[in-house]
């Protein structure tokens, strides 16, 4: 039933669809650390964990012109209307 499952043609054929799938840098990083991590494995060598370290949080967007600008008019009526009471 599974004669010539593992043939070279099929192999082609899924080597070549992953690299369409997943792209030559993708895949040749994951081969490179799978093949780091096999080496490790082999060498007897522990990988350390090292708790991650904390990433910065990454800067507020700035809001766009138009709700800058929106912000800035609504403020500027409500601080109309408050010296208008003071004087009235």
């Amino acid at each position: 039933m599974f004669e010539g499952l593992f043939s070279p043609w099929h192999i082609v054929i899924i080597a070549v669809t992953l690299f369409i799938v997943l792209g030559p840098q993708k895949l040749a990083a994951r081969w490179q650390g799978t093949t780091d991590q096999i080496s490790r494995w082999v060498d007897g060598e522990e990988t350390p964990v090292a708790p991650p370290e904390p990433a910065e949080p990454p800067k507020p967007k700035k809001p766009p012109l138009a709700h800058r600008l929106g912000r800035r008019f609504r403020w500027l009526r409500r601080r109309r209307r408050v010296v208008r009471r003071s004087q009235g």
